[in-house]
């Protein structure tokens, strides 16, 4: 989860520096190519659902803390869905996203350190409103991984400690 949230963290950082890009006088250069790279990045997400699964068939009731068992199933039966709804549609916007902006670039690599991603005419893709309210609606998505994110990080560490002070009894 940290790497997914460092991640979203500077895919938004990067968005918002497009944006920033495509509504300015700013040149073209290598951070800008960067920006781009790292701005329709993917991250991925996937969870092993076999030990809550377990856990139910052995008997969530088995569970004496209660904070802990509705932690347990808040995690996995609301923030990892939700999350993975919210990916999936992010996913789909970004690659709205793509199929529109690669019409204005001669190469697209989504490596931030190849710098191949330059575009071919810039007054036409700065011109582009689809791109720039493509950029702007992927940052909504982006900004609820991020938060989403954490929180999930929050109550994985909230469920640990919670676990360690059982075990600890």
């Amino acid at each position: 989860m940290k790497v997914n949230y460092d991640y979203h963290k500077e895919m938004l950082k990067n968005q918002y520096d497009v944006i920033d890009w495509l509504q300015s006088d700013l040149k073209f250069n290598d951070s800008t190519t960067y920006q781009f790279s790292m701005a329709i990045k993917r991250t991925s997400f996937l969870v092993s659902r076999a030990p809550f699964e377990s856990l139910k068939e052995f008997g969530l009731n088995r569970i004496s803390n209660d904070s802990i068992k509705h932690k347990i199933i808040r995690l996995y039966d609301v923030l990892y869905p939700q999350y993975e709804d919210v990916l999936s549609m992010y996913y789909l916007h970004g690659d709205k996203l793509f199929d529109t902006a690669i019409n204005y670039f001669e190469d697209w690599d989504l490596s931030p350190t190849i710098f191949s991603n330059k575009p071919i005419n810039i007054p036409q893709l700065k011109a582009d409103h689809a791109v720039l309210m493509r950029f702007k609606y992927l940052i909504n998505f982006n900004m609820y991984l991020v938060s989403a994110n954490s929180k999930m990080k929050e109550l994985l560490i909230e469920i640990i400690d919670l676990i360690e002070l059982e075990l600890n009894k």
